[in-house]
């Protein structure tokens, strides 16, 4: 049985990580879902902001501006990482509707090496 979360390389991964580290620090829930992590065909990397609390509810309520945000959040990680990104803001609704199927949180790992290295106290003598 294989280990492996997803079918992007170490690289890929790590790029998206780094890329979805202020959108997680932000408040941003954002998992990587779809066909990359099923599969090594995969077309394209799939990412969805669940809106867990309700504060995006501006954005999710509205068709028109979601789909403008959406492309914009698709372009903007699009150029971070080099890879084609599909990005979307969705609803706790529309995110339960696809319940039972993978995920996988993207943009936490940078944020809490981050943090644990800024929370660890340094031994006497060390910089």
């Amino acid at each position: 049985m294989s280990s492996r979360v997803s079918f992007l390389t170490v690289e890929q991964n790590y790029a998206l990580e780094v890329a979805c580290a202020p959108l997680e620090a932000a408040g941003l829930n954002v998992f990587l879902v779809g066909s990359v992590l099923e599969r090594a065909s995969w077309r394209d990397v799939d990412l969805r902001a669940v809106d867990i609390d309700g504060t995006l509810a501006a954005i999710t309520g509205n068709r028109v501006l979601s789909r403008a945000l959406n492309a914009a959040m698709s372009a903007w990680l699009r150029e971070r990482t080099g890879l084609p990104i599909d990005f979307q803001f969705q609803d706790m609704a529309e995110n339960t509707s696809y319940s039972g199927r993978p995920r996988n949180a993207v943009g936490i790992l940078i944020e809490s090496e981050t943090a644990a290295r800024r929370n660890s106290p340094t031994k006497a003598g060390e910089p």
